[in-house]
């Protein structure tokens, strides 16, 4: 993109022709006075939104706001054809701008559910990532700081849920703090691991537990011992401790966690 300082929209509108000669007294000369824009052809109002970001600005179109195009003879255009949105009036030249792009969202944008959703699968899609590693930072770093926390009181897990992507809290990077200390969601931790993984319950390892993210779990509330989460979540009893228990156990796993590796 140029850098557009040395032109401005007057660069455009003599271009268009929109000016008149008219003498000036104090040159005792001709001088040009600009006329208004006309702005019923589709093509010219797009060119002169173009001009504007390539020429005038230099700026990334995502970065555009209301007050560019007021400041720049643009307000009549804005208003008129584009209901006062420069995401609307981007879009019309050709930019492929979404709105959580821009400075300014129109307003309540984010009070519908489908505009939410879009939002934050776009966000898994440009970030690459897997959406279990989408963080707070992800989402403000993009411009939807205030999607997640007005929407979703500053849970990336909340928005990722709503837009459609099946996961468990406890899968996410940065389980909230003091959710293990709560009884139920380490039994509900503990009885999924169990169900995903496909083995014995007895046959679980300390290190299934870590392989699934769920070391601070066994670490932090059952001293490290699968036997003790197991039996906490009912998938044990203590015919097993012996076994469980054995410095010999897991050894030889008979089925790895390989779906967490």
């Amino acid at each position: 993109m140029q850098n557009g300082q040395s032109k401005t929209m007057e660069d455009f509108w003599l271009e268009m022709g929109w000016f008149k000669e008219v003498y000036d007294r104090t040159t005792d000369g001709r001088d040009r006075k600009l006329t208004q824009g006309e702005w019923q052809d589709e093509c010219v109002r797009a060119d002169a939104i173009r001009f504007l970001v390539e020429n005038v600005l230099g700026k990334d179109p995502k970065d555009v706001t209301e007050e560019d195009f007021l400041s720049n003879k643009l307000g009549g255009l804005l208003r008129s054809y584009h209901w006062g949105s420069p995401h609307a009036a981007l879009r019309s030249a050709g930019y492929e701008v979404e709105p959580w792009e821009m400075p300014v969202k129109p307003r309540r944008f984010y009070e519908t559910p489908e505009n939410r959703k879009a939002a934050t699968r776009w966000l898994v899609h440009k970030t690459g990532k897997p959406p279990t590693t989408v963080t707070a930072a992800d989402f403000y770093a993009n411009r939807l700081g205030g999607l997640l926390s007005c929407h979703y009181g500053n849970s990336p897990y909340d928005a990722l849920r709503e837009a459609g992507y099946e996961m468990e809290l406890w899968e996410m990077e940065g389980t909230p703090k003091g959710f293990f200390g709560i009884r139920e969601n380490r039994i509900r931790a503990t009885q999924w691991l169990a169900g995903k993984i496909g083995k014995e319950p007895q046959e679980l390892t300390q290190q299934d537990f870590f392989a699934a993210g769920l070391k601070h779990l066994i670490s932090g509330y059952h001293n490290g011992s699968p036997y003790e989460a197991l039996h906490e979540a009912g998938l044990v009893d203590k015919g097993k401790e012996a076994y469980m228990r054995n410095p010999n156990h897991g050894k030889n796993p008979a089925k790895r966690a390989e779906c967490f590796i």
